[in-house]
């Protein structure tokens, strides 16, 4: 065996490994999943998720780093930036500049949001975590259309 050929092989390895993460993830739950939380305790919204109709934003890391999980409640779906099927979700890294956005299955497609959000309903998206951009006590902003959440940090 050559000398490089024993680092590629565990690095197609390791790509395999993600693709088939993300593969069981689209399949087992869309990238943008709901559940309803009309039951939970309520919080006061700032002027910023009163103004954006967003609520809740957080971020973390789940699936050993490898994926990112973004989740959020929505307060008011018309003022929420998610009905838009051209409205992307990305993480912009503060610490290193990397950009996240959401996969694209083949076959599938963009694996985001789909349909008109509903007022109380938390929602999450799933970001691949490749090369580790992205670690517990980072900064990112996150974008979803044209919300913005600036500064949150990575539990």
């Amino acid at each position: 065996m050559a000398p490089g050929s024993c680092r590629k092989a565990i690095f197609r390895g390791r790509q395999r490994a993600l693709a088939a993460l993300l593969a069981c993830a689209a399949a087992l739950a869309p990238a943008f999943a709901m559940h309803d939380a009309s039951r939970a305790a309520p919080r006061n919204s700032s002027s910023a998720a009163a103004a954006s109709g967003i609520d809740r934003v957080k971020v973390m890391r789940t699936a050993s780093g490898n994926l990112i999980r973004l989740s959020f409640r929505v307060l008011q779906p018309d003022k929420a930036a998610l009905g838009d099927r051209n409205a992307r979700a990305a993480l912009l890294v503060e610490r290193s500049g990397a950009l996240l956005q959401v996969p694209v299955a083949e076959k599938v497609g963009p694996l985001d949001h789909a349909g008109r959000p509903r007022a109380g309903a938390e929602y999450w998206l799933v970001f691949a975590n490749e090369r580790n951009r992205i670690r517990q006590g980072d900064r990112v902003n996150v974008r979803i259309g044209s919300f913005r959440a600036a500064g949150v940090v990575v539990e």
